[in-house]
């Protein structure tokens, strides 16, 4: 995350774990529109292993990538290949 709230992703893709609509390993950052979260910028991103999450500077979470055992907390299992909002923050 940058000064001015853009989100760079790169690595693997498995699982979308990017949240860039794809499966695409990336080899140098790729930035991640924020309208692609329906924000105007990111105030923090966390990663793990083939998931990730972002805060919005407007406080709103999303979250994508593997959902395995529930890990992006949207209620299901289910992989997301993009940013999905987190309700309940």
């Amino acid at each position: 995350v940058t000064e001015d709230g853009q989100l760079w992703l790169w690595g693997c893709g498995w699982d979308g774990a990017l949240g860039l609509g794809d499966l695409v390993h990336q080899r140098l950052p790729q930035r991640m529109a924020p309208e692609r979260m329906g924000a105007s910028g990111v105030t923090m991103a966390v990663c793990g292993d083939s998931h990730t999450m972002a805060l919005s500077e407007g406080g709103v979470v999303y979250a994508w990538g593997k959902g395995t055992m529930g890990r992006l907390g949207l209620g299901d299992c289910e992989p997301r290949l993009q940013p999905v909002e987190v309700e309940g923050f």
